[in-house]
């Protein structure tokens, strides 16, 4: 199942059960936007924001998590400001119990100028969008997430295939992994994911047993080529619709 390409987002979205949504979003507010990011965010992400070193990551990660509080009001019916998350012992965040009757799941991740928003009622998600460049130190990185097999099929790829291939298996290890909600506590080589151009996205291996990878969807998103983006879901769903955010939707 592929994800359609972006189009213009209704008013009011509805989400439904066994359905998936995704969100992309232009992190460039205006100046008067930005000042309203304090009426938005919680405590302790205002706390976040302040540990950033540069104003431009400030900036990006307090859009991103705006984004998101719009996106999931939408949703929920609860003002952005009033929205409270918890955080699992690896730092996902979820939505309070108390504000979640539609069962909702999300996950985010931005990269660059770019940010992506994936939405889902009673499924688990995850996703993850990396700008693709060029690595000084991709065969060391690659050795961290890929497992040994997936390794040796790498390196047979000439030098501007494999970067490809390496943002490849970053994002959608990543988007699964995030799913999962454990993060960077899952070791990369525990799992294979498929990455080569000709291969459609595809979990092929994992070390539990238990796991049933036919219960899982892996899907790239659809970017330009400066960027990799995939989404992982826990079922299957009945529709994927992905929507594009405009900041307008928030009044100055």
């Amino acid at each position: 199942m592929n994800i359609p390409d972006w189009a213009s987002a209704p008013e009011v979205p509805e989400l439904v059960p066994n359905e998936l949504h995704v969100w992309r979003a232009p992190l460039s507010p205006t100046i008067d936007q930005l000042d309203s990011f304090g009426d938005v965010l919680s405590s302790d992400e205002s706390v976040r924001r302040a540990r950033f070193r540069f104003e431009e990551h400030r900036q990006s990660w307090s859009a991103s998590r705006t984004v998101l509080r719009h996106v999931i009001s939408q949703y929920i019916r609860v003002p952005p400001g009033e929205i409270r998350f918890d955080y699992n012992k690896y730092g996902k965040p979820e939505l309070r119990r108390d504000q979640n009757h539609l069962d909702l799941c999300s996950n985010t991740s931005y990269s660059s100028k770019i940010m992506v928003c994936a939405i889902s009622s009673g499924m688990r998600v995850g996703v993850d969008i990396e700008r693709v460049r060029d690595l000084d130190d991709l065969d060391r990185l690659a050795d961290r997430v890929f497992s040994a097999t997936a390794l040796r099929s790498l390196h047979e790829l000439p030098h501007d295939q494999k970067i490809r291939a390496f943002f490849n298996c970053w994002t959608r290890k990543e988007a699964y992994s995030k799913a999962l909600g454990l993060g960077l506590s899952l070791p990369p080589d525990s799992f294979d994911v498929t990455f080569r151009l000709e291969e459609p996205p595809r979990i092929t291996r994992v070390s539990n047993p238990s796991v049933d990878l036919s219960g899982w969807l892996l899907a790239d998103l659809p970017l330009d080529e400066q960027f990799a983006g995939a989404v992982a879901v826990e079922g299957l769903p009945s529709r994927i619709r992905s929507w594009l955010w405009d900041w307008d939707r928030i009044p100055n």
